[in-house]
């Protein structure tokens, strides 16, 4: 977060990648993902295994894209999306804003097909309670991924009480500069 602040109060704009890096660490994910773990007895060394890092970081990867395309008309409408992948997509690439999102949905599929890839080059950790229990702290990761999209849809937070219609038709405009505040009565929806 401290770093977050740093690169708004420099105008600093991160690549994409190294955007990313610094994203899975601040957006929630992975003190989310620790608890996935909790009533399935897997060993430390799972959690050390270069694939389940892997794909640890390429959950929590995806979980900040999707915060991040959610809340990008939001923030620039609060001044404050210069701390989003899709802005750093923009500048990177000298995309405007359509082209940016193109670019990112091919990037969450190629990060997803990798996952995937990773999943299945899993080893055995030994037994087959263990792989069972290995592979349903795989299985929730990726639900938590899902999970966070349709909630960002269903929240009035990003699209007002126009969300479910959005997820429908993937269609949207962005707000106005400035006009990004949500306002009590909103919220009492």
């Amino acid at each position: 977060m401290i770093q977050e602040a740093d690169d708004r109060a420099e105008d600093r704009i991160r690549g994409v990648e190294e955007y990313l890096v610094l994203r899975r660490d601040t957006c929630g994910a992975k003190p989310s993902f620790s608890f996935f773990g909790l009533g399935l007895n897997l060993p430390a060394e799972v959690f050390e295994h270069p694939l389940v890092i892997s794909l640890t970081e390429r959950a929590a990867n995806l979980v900040a894209m999707t915060n991040d395309m959610h809340s990008y008309s939001l923030e620039r409408a609060r001044g404050l999306d210069g701390h989003n992948i899709l802005t750093c997509i923009m500048y990177e690439h000298s995309l405007g804003f359509q082209n940016a999102l193109f670019w990112l949905d091919e990037h969450a599929k190629q990060t997803i097909a990798k996952f995937q890839a990773d999943r299945a080059e899993l080893p055995s950790f030994g037994s087959v309670e263990v792989d069972a229990a290995v592979v349903e702290y795989i299985n929730r990761m990726g639900r938590c991924v899902r999970g966070y999209d349709s909630w960002s849809y269903e929240t009035v937070r990003y699209y007002g009480d126009q969300g479910l219609e959005v997820q429908k038709s993937r269609k949207f405009s962005l707000m106005p500069k400035q006009q990004g505040y949500v306002t009590r009565e909103q919220l009492a929806v």
